[in-house]
Parts: structure tokens; C-alpha cells; sequence
């Protein structure tokens, strides 16, 4: 545990459960050859991806959300990258975290945040807008609409703290996620 926070060693779990190179997952066996994982760490706290996100701007407005988010932009550097790190490093990867390369974060707070969200719109279409809409355009239909879950939650690996959590049920395919004219060209 991190802190005693149960949420921060279900976490724990997850990354160092995903990081192994080999493994089971419901009776599915799985390999990967992968040596570097890229992390969506930053999305979230760039691009108004958390469910509070859209109660703050609710509550408050705009300038509002815009606090909250660079609050949760300043504390990611403390509250999560040791954390992933220690667990990916642990089974000898390596994280590479997209969202927080420096060009990628100047241009995206360079974006007015009206059009980076738009709460309006329901969970899985509004929130992390922007980044829905660019998923979308390079055919990753289906991954753009997903709804954010915690990574503790999200992997849907059962743990006994969290009664009624449910493991993976079926094998999850690139082709159920990616568009298939993507896939061909790549």
C-alpha cells in the first residue's frame, strides 16, 4: 500500500498483473514480447477525464474545472508515476507516458478546455472530447467510446477487497477495439 490507500495497491496490482510478460488470465494464456508499455497517464488530468471533473465544472464553471484540473496535473508527478514505474520496472518493462511528453502538454493547455470536454454530452462522448474525436479519426471506433473506469476496475481483474468485481470473461481482441481499415494499414 501507498500511503494506506487501498485504491493505490489495487492499482499496484493491476500494472504489475499487465506487466508480466506471461501469464493467465481466465484460462486465457497470454504472451507478450513487449519490452515498453505506453501509459495514458496525463489524459485524464490534461483533457477533463474523471467523473469529478465534469461535478466540478457542474458546481463551479469553467475556471473552476480549470483548477482542478492543474491541481490534478501538478500531483501526478508525486501520486503516480513511482507507483507505475516501481510496478512496470518490476517485471522488466519499461513505461513510456505519451500525455506527458512536454510538446504534447504545451499544445494541449494551449487548447481552450471548451474544447477539450464538452459535459453535455454523456459519459464516453464528453469528457476527454478532444481525444475521443482524434481515437475516432484514426479508426479506433469503438475504443473512443469506451467509458473511463480506474485501472483498478477498468482491467476487470477480481480482487477479493472489492466484493462483487468481476474478472475478464472473454478474450478481448485488437479487432473488437480497432477498425479494420486501420489494422490493414498498419
Amino acid at each position: 500500500k501507498q500511503g494506506g490507500n487501498v485504491d493505490a495497491k489495487s492499482v499496484e496490482d493491476a500494472e504489475s498483473h499487465t506487466s508480466r510478460q506471461t501469464g493467465t488470465e481466465k484460462y486465457f494464456p497470454y504472451t507478450s514480447k513487449a519490452k515498453v508499455y505506453l501509459i495514458g497517464l496525463g489524459a485524464d488530468e490534461l483533457c477533463a477525464g474523471y467523473g469529478r471533473h465534469k461535478s466540478v465544472f457542474k458546481r463551479g464553471s469553467w475556471q473552476a474545472l480549470v483548477e482542478e484540473l492543474n491541481k490534478d496535473f501538478r500531483r501526478l508527478w508525486h501520486r503516480n508515476l513511482a507507483r507505475d514505474d516501481r510496478m512496470i520496472s518490476s517485471n522488466g518493462r519499461e513505461a513510456r507516458h505519451p500525455y506527458l511528453d512536454k510538446q504534447f502538454v504545451d499544445c494541449v493547455k494551449a487548447i481552450p478546455l471548451e474544447h477539450m470536454c464538452n459535459f453535455n454530452l454523456p459519459s464516453g462522448e464528453g469528457d476527454k472530447r478532444l481525444l475521443r474525436l482524434a481515437a475516432h479519426h484514426v479508426g479506433l471506433n469503438r475504443a473512443s467510446v469506451l467509458v473511463k473506469r480506474a485501472m483498478q476496475f477498468g482491467t476487470r481483474l477480481a480482487n477479493p477487497r472489492f466484493p462483487g468485481q468481476k474478472t475478464i470473461d472473454e478474450k478481448l481482441k485488437l479487432e473488437d477495439i480497432v477498425h479494420q481499415q486501420f489494422l490493414r494499414n498498419y
